[in-house]
């Protein structure tokens, strides 16, 4: 199975995944990328987030796969 690095940008903050998942496939990853955005974007209280998941392959620096959610409540 392929290995995927989630790299997680909040609010402007980027920190680099050091260890990656073994996956099924490109398509699991980006589930697994787009939920666990979702969920970071209310954690802590609820406050709303800017939240990126970068997924890399490995193979080089780029991404595959880009999950965003921006969350605003007024």
């Amino acid at each position: 199975m392929p290995w995927f690095y989630f790299d997680v940008v909040k609010d402007g903050v980027a920190a680099l995944d050091p260890e990656g998942l073994d996956m099924p496939s490109l398509d699991e990853a980006r589930k697994v990328a787009c939920a666990t955005a979702a969920a970071m974007s209310t954690e802590n209280g609820g406050a709303p987030k800017n939240v990126e998941i970068r997924v890399r392959d490995g193979s080089g620096p780029a991404p595959v796969a880009t999950a965003r959610v921006s969350l605003t409540c007024h």
